[in-house]
């Protein structure tokens, strides 16, 4: 097993930071690596997933919902071929830390046969992941396109802000 992990604080209710996780529609506005989301966050729902990490070719895969608990977590889990050669789950959590702040958290856990093998390539990831929360941090704090910025154009997260910085 393989398990990745990057977290960021923001200033915003729980409900508005899950309004944004689930608006799949507007993941290209502010995911540099997941650039499709299409499906419905309902349990045991397929959704279709193109992650692309810029200059390189992406891949296109379909997870299955796992979890859905509004406001609080994501959860899908997706494989390669079938399950128990390599499986990937993707975490969402939302951390209520005060009315108005939250700890939002990204997990990538892999499992599977080919993991061993693989794990070098998944080095990767962590610098994706933390890029990913940057995008919003920056965008948040310079007014650029990014996961608070980008969304509160669509609302419901006009006015958000990330309030740290990422371990």
């Amino acid at each position: 097993m393989k398990e990745l992990r990057s977290e960021i604080e923001i200033e915003a209710p729980t409900e508005r930071v899950w309004g944004v996780l689930t608006d799949f529609a507007a993941y290209p506005e502010w995911n540099p690596f997941i650039r499709r989301v299409s499906g419905r966050a309902e349990l045991d729902e397929r959704l279709v997933v193109r992650m692309q990490p810029s200059g390189t070719r992406g891949m296109t895969f379909r997870p299955t919902v796992m979890k859905v608990e509004p406001s609080r977590e994501l959860r899908w889990l997706g494989h390669l071929l079938v399950p128990g050669i390599f499986d990937g789950e993707h975490i969402f959590e939302i951390e209520e830390l005060e009315s108005d702040r939250v700890r939002f958290v990204q997990r990538e856990v892999f499992k599977g046969l080919l993991v061993p093998f693989l794990a070098r390539s998944l080095d990767i990831l962590p610098a994706l992941l933390r890029r990913i929360l940057a995008s919003g941090r920056s965008g948040c704090s310079r007014g650029r396109p990014g996961f608070l910025s980008a969304a509160s154009r669509r609302t419901p997260f006009r006015g958000l802000r990330a309030s740290s910085a990422l371990p």
